[in-house]
């Protein structure tokens, strides 16, 4: 609930796993932007048992935005990384400190799907990952990480649109202006 996930936000900076998804009986989560916004992790050091991901994110439409959230969080997962049917992200920015994630249930490192507005994946860039990746069902999911391959786990395209930075620089359609300092930061570095 909204107030369990402000509860963890504001009090904790580690937490063993961060799970929030849609109730048991069907219905979103009610999960605010407002209560994301409030989070101080720092780190994640287990996995939840019933999907064994580090943190998953599911069915929290009024979430828009990890970004300042989660920009905190750095480490190693222990567990897997799901981002599941999140209707408002257009960005996984805010996830960029992460450097490794293992497995979830199913041997699947990361997973990413059902997201409809989701654009970018490009945080992700520089974290390494033990098994599959799961990505589908994002139509509008253009930039991935380079280090990506070509398919998922399952034979799923994965989709590989370099971006330039025309996109950030507004010559062409662009990404949000948090994902674009993220882009530019990696590509001065590469």
């Amino acid at each position: 609930s909204d107030a369990q996930l402000r509860n963890v936000c504001e009090q904790c900076t580690t937490i063993d796993y961060l799970a929030f998804s849609h109730a048991n009986d069907g219905n979103k989560c009610n999960a605010t932007q407002a209560a994301m916004d409030t989070c101080k992790l720092h780190s994640i050091t287990g996995k939840d048992v019933r999907w064994g991901d580090s943190l998953h994110l599911e069915s929290c439409p009024q979430i828009t935005s990890l970004s300042p959230g989660l920009s905190e969080l750095t480490g190693d997962f222990q567990g897997g990384l799901n981002v599941n049917g999140m209707d408002g992200l257009v960005t996984l920015a805010g996830l960029e400190k992460i450097t490794s994630v293992k497995s979830g249930v199913f041997s699947v490192s990361i997973s990413v799907y059902n997201n409809p507005k989701l654009e970018s994946a490009l945080a992700l860039q520089n974290v390494k990952y033990d098994n599959d990746l799961g990505v589908f069902k994002n139509p509008e999911l253009l930039c991935t990480p380079s280090q990506w391959p070509a398919e998922d786990g399952d034979g799923n395209t994965i989709p590989h649109i370099r971006c330039p930075i025309e996109r950030c620089t507004g010559k062409s359609v662009g990404l949000p202006q948090h994902e674009c300092a993220a882009w530019q930061e990696l590509h001065d570095s590469t």
